[in-house]
């Protein structure tokens, strides 16, 4: 592998101005480049928020109107020019990848590329390719119909690479649910009973919940589940034991706190507050599933604010 790619030319980047660019050739964008003054930022063309998502609404439209954020059009969040970090949006804290670039002595802007043994973070971020990949293969053919053979030729890997990480098509699988309930997991884990006030710490809770489980990808997941378990019924707790009740479990764990059990009538137990915060929330899951439920923010921000109310004149303390 050469030690650097060629891009452009330094010249051929307007100032405050972005581009796109596939070094590897497979037909699309993997990384874009920004331009502030003599200064260049590298980042992988990947919201943090979903890793599959382009960035770009149209080709090279990497920047908002007045070209001081990076912008994801998907989701709408915005990161910081000069390190990536998501300033505004779901994915606020956390980050775009960079990619190291370098500009010779005749202006030309080159990726630069490593040999050897594959760093820490490509070899996560390859994970990371690997996992996505075989989402998408799993919504588009079903479980049953998706070869570790075929996984393994679109996302580049060895087969035996993914025997060796996951034991096999089910663990892969695992690790794809595990991927955006760890997000979640992520939000529950920054719920410290104290730190804030309750009322705000599940408003946060479900709020991504809400918005996690309402995702074409959640509901096809869950779809697919529903249809293949009766043939495959460790499909089915692999993707419970992973996916909704890991969460119910970390949520029930957040309600047996003492400081928090004060919040609430006597008498109801974590396992309860649980489940009915969840009732509230998600209401009938069966016409979730059963046809694709309007994603706009408002409609979910009411429909939190109402489960939310119901919540607590219920199963909230007596004033």
């Amino acid at each position: 592998m050469p030690a650097s790619t060629y891009l452009c030319r330094m010249a051929e980047l307007p100032d405050g101005d972005s581009r796109g660019f596939d070094p590897d050739n497979s037909g699309q964008d993997s990384l874009f480049v920004v331009r502030q003054g003599g200064r260049l930022f590298g980042y992988r063309d990947q919201c943090p928020h979903y890793g599959d998502t382009p960035m770009a609404w149209r080709r090279h439209a990497y920047l908002n109107a007045d070209g001081s954020r990076i912008v994801c059009a998907a989701h709408g969040a915005l990161f910081a020019v000069e390190d990536g970090t998501c300033v505004q949006g779901p994915c606020l804290g956390q980050a775009l990848t960079p990619v190291p670039l370098t500009i010779n002595s005749d202006g030309e802007v080159h990726l630069m590329r490593t040999s050897g043994r594959p760093r820490a973070d490509d070899v996560e971020q390859r994970t990371r390719d690997l996992i996505q990949v075989a989402a998408e293969l799993f919504m588009a053919q079903g479980y049953a119909h998706v070869s570790l053979r075929t996984i393994a030729a679109e996302a580049r890997v060895a087969a035996r690479t993914i025997y060796a990480k996951f034991g096999g098509k089910l663990g892969l699988f695992e690790a794809v649910v595990a991927h955006e309930r760890d997000r979640m997991m992520d939000t529950l884990d920054e719920q410290l009973p104290g730190k804030r006030p309750l009322a705000e710490m599940l408003d946060d809770f479900c709020t991504r919940y809400l918005a996690l489980v309402n995702t074409p990808r959640a509901i096809a997941t869950q779809r697919m589940v529903i249809a293949e378990a009766v043939q495959n019924p460790q499909l089915g707790r692999v993707f419970y034991d992973a996916g909704p009740g890991a969460l119910r479990a970390r949520l029930t764990g957040l309600f047996s706190h003492p400081q928090v059990q004060g919040e609430f009538r006597p008498g109801l137990s974590p396992e309860q507050l649980t489940n009915f915060l969840l009732s509230c929330l998600l209401g009938d899951a069966t016409q979730r599933l059963l046809r694709q439920p309007e994603q706009s923010q408002d409609n979910q921000a009411h429909a939190v604010q109402a489960a939310l109310a119901a919540f607590f004149a219920v199963a909230g303390k007596p004033v």
